[in-house]
């Protein structure tokens, strides 16, 4: 409510401070999610998705129009128009999509084997494809489905996965961005449909949910034009057609057609022009709509100035990031402004088998009873199920999937962590405030750490 590009940033800044204060359960998805919100702020999408636009729509409804144009102003004011301006910050939210895929397949590849041929040693690239084998049968995140078990046993189906995942990675995001429009949703699905598969496999929601819903920004508009179209056309007392066709928005305004300007988008009405005077109350403009003096209007261009200034400062900063990080040059800064403001673009999603695999159990004392599986009873939140764990038995048989056994996928990315011999002071961190918050009167991290 009321928040303009000032608040919009310390609203950022304040995401990023969280963030920063609880690292160990926070993986490569909230990073990437920061970055999309940064470049949101940036574009005008407060105009449609806030509580300032639900006010402003509100506000035309209740405006006296003429009974001629009330038809007109039923059909336009549910309807926003805005034109942008800042192209730097398209562009910008555009290639932090293509980046992160990009950044992802090149750390799998080049990063470690180098432009050479050893680069066919990586489990992702033929000969091998061995990638999602590996995955599916690791210690961390695996779901334990009927469906992850049939791959896991069919190498050549595995092998299948691992090729169309890289290809999908590396070219999908690439198509997005320079096909025309008529085309991108074939992409777009794909990507859509990739993480879709590692959502039903792997036990990290967060990642796929921000991914499904961040090719939703390659989709084009007529796209969502047509589908509600359909739904009218099925159920026509539930959901009215699109307000917004081609040239024509409603038989009752005549022929109202878009015509581009250079700081705002217009409609001019072709037969009359009492229509023209009405819509034009209903138009969504960039900056306050009922500032029209020269001075505001110098007011506007000093703003959009302001932003299109930081968009090309993040999206400049943002190449020479990735490509610092590339080692295709020395960074002037070391990254210290992206480490600054957790704009990274350094990329890292499972580039190979990890040469060990952990667990570890959270046991406790609780009304008397040693032993207690905390894990267990985090996840049914209830003070009456105690379930006892044979430590002996879990020391000398090691637990191959143990997704399953913890209560949420962020609890099972901290303590992937601490399974290092470096997370000795995150396990004293973590035991001092389990004791403090729960009834537990001791607690014990047993720590299960093979080497593969």
């Amino acid at each position: 409510y009321k928040c303009g590009i000032f608040t919009k940033t310390l609203l950022w800044l304040n995401v990023v401070a969280m963030s920063c204060r609880c690292m160990p359960p926070h993986d490569g998805s909230d990073t990437y999610f920061r970055h999309l919100l940064l470049w949101c702020i940036q574009l005008p999408v407060s105009q449609v998705w806030s509580i300032d636009a639900y006010i402003l729509n509100r506000r035309r409804r209740r405006k006296k129009l003429d009974e001629t144009n009330r038809a007109a102003a039923a059909d336009l004011s549910s309807c926003s128009f805005t034109s942008i301006d800042n192209r730097s910050a398209v562009w910008g939210i555009r290639l932090q999509i293509v980046l992160m895929y990009l950044g992802t397949v090149i750390h799998r590849t080049y990063d470690r084997y180098g432009l050479s041929w050893t680069m066919l040693k990586s489990p992702w690239l033929p000969p091998q494809l061995t990638a999602v084998h590996y995955a599916l049968n690791s210690s961390f995140s695996p779901r334990d489905i009927w469906l992850g078990d049939i791959i896991r046993t069919t190498l050549p189906l595995s092998q299948f996965m691992t090729f169309t995942a890289i290809l999908i990675e590396t070219f999908a995001p690439i198509a997005c961005l320079v096909l025309h429009e008529y085309y991108v949703p074939i992409p777009a699905f794909l990507l859509w449909n990739l993480h879709f598969g590692l959502l039903l496999l792997m036990n990290l929601p967060n990642w796929q949910f921000v991914g499904m819903f961040a090719t939703v920004i390659w989709v084009p508009s007529w796209v969502w034009d047509g589908l509600q179209r359909r739904l009218s056309n099925r159920f026509p007392n539930r959901i009215s057609p699109p307000k917004i066709s081609s040239t024509t928005y409603s038989p009752s305004i005549s022929m109202l057609t878009l015509k581009k300007k250079k700081d705002d988008i217009e409609l001019f009405d072709t037969t009359t022009t009492t229509t023209t005077t009405a819509v034009n109350d209903i138009i969504l403009r960039d900056n306050d709509e009922t500032t029209t003096s020269r001075s505001s209007g110098n007011k506007k261009t000093r703003k959009f100035r302001k932003r299109s200034f930081l968009s090309y400062f993040f999206l400049t900063y943002m190449l020479y990031d990735f490509a610092g990080n590339r080692g295709w040059y020395q960074k002037v800064d070391d990254g210290d402004i992206g480490e600054f403001l957790r704009f990274s673009q350094f990329w890292v999603m499972f580039s190979g088998p990890s040469p060990f695999t952990g667990h570890v159990l959270a046991t406790g004392t609780l009304d008397g009873q040693e032993h207690v599986n905390i894990w267990e009873w985090m996840k049914s939140n209830r003070h009456d199920t105690i379930q006892v764990v044979d430590l002996n038995s879990f020391e000398r048989h090691p637990w191959t999937n143990m997704t399953h056994v913890y209560p949420s996928p962020r609890v099972e990315r901290a303590f992937q962590e601490m399974t290092d011999d470096r997370g000795r002071h995150k396990i004293d961190h973590f035991l001092n405030a389990l004791c403090r918050v729960t009834p537990f009167t001791t607690v014990r991290l047993t720590v299960q750490k093979l080497n593969v």
